[in-house]
């Protein structure tokens, strides 16, 4: 007979990475190439495969969360897309946390992208897609990228094709957030993804963009829920 002990240490493990489809293991590029030009707010990185593809590479713009311009906070996911063939920007729009104002974050970010672009237009050697990109938000991140599928055209950047805006928030801060987010395009993708115990953002945003996007074809909400049974714990 297994003591107690021995029953209650054999915790379930967490899955890991499935070997095919859009989370899998199947990679297109093994290496990743990374221009730096971030040294300040409106600066940017670029993360490309370092294989030249064949076909036109699909373009991610990667919004950092409030005071996460480390990049290596984001090393694994942004690996995970260079692998599949997409072409990383990620815009800097902080000097520091409390610089610049939070007001100045979503045309600090627009700035970084069209200077992002323009590189890749001068420099990469693999055909980049930029007509239709995708915006990936965390937290401060996800709002602005909220923010610019409401103001593409004015900001003069190309009209979205998808957004994943992850955890949504800007807890004491306002810049960024709009009353009402009615005039997202209708044909654009949206996934909203919170998690049901963020204490420090909350869900009242994504719950807000979910409610005033009703006119769109195509949107979902994803809920993650803890797991403390788990190991590890989530």
């Amino acid at each position: 007979m297994l003591s107690l002990p021995a029953v209650f240490s054999q915790r379930p493990v967490q899955p890991r990475q499935p070997a095919e489809g859009p989370g899998g293991a199947e990679y297109c590029c093994s290496g990743v190439m990374v221009v730096d030009s971030a040294n300040a707010a409106g600066g940017y990185w670029i993360y490309q495969p370092a294989e030249v593809l064949p076909d036109t590479a699909p373009l991610v713009i990667f919004l950092h969360g409030f005071g996460c311009y480390n990049p290596m906070i984001y090393g694994k996911w942004i690996r995970h897309l260079v692998g599949k063939g997409n072409v990383v920007i990620m815009p800097r729009y902080q000097n520091r946390l409390l610089q610049p104002r939070a007001s100045e974050f979503s045309d600090v970010v627009a700035g970084s992208i069209l200077r992002a672009m323009d590189y890749l237009r001068q420099h990469s050697d693999t055909p980049v897609g930029f007509d239709r990109p995708v915006l990936i938000g965390h937290s401060y991140g996800g709002v602005l990228a909220a923010d610019l599928l409401l103001h593409f055209s004015e900001k003069k950047l190309p009209k979205p094709a998808a957004a994943l805006i992850c955890q949504a928030g800007t807890n004491i801060f306002r810049g960024g957030r709009v009353r009402n987010y009615e005039g997202f395009p209708g044909d654009v993708n949206l996934l909203l993804v919170v998690a049901k115990n963020d204490l420090l953002v909350s869900r009242r945003i994504s719950k807000q963009i979910f409610r005033n996007t009703t006119h769109l074809n195509n949107r979902d909400m994803l809920i993650l829920n803890h797991d403390r049974r788990g190991r590890p714990p989530l």
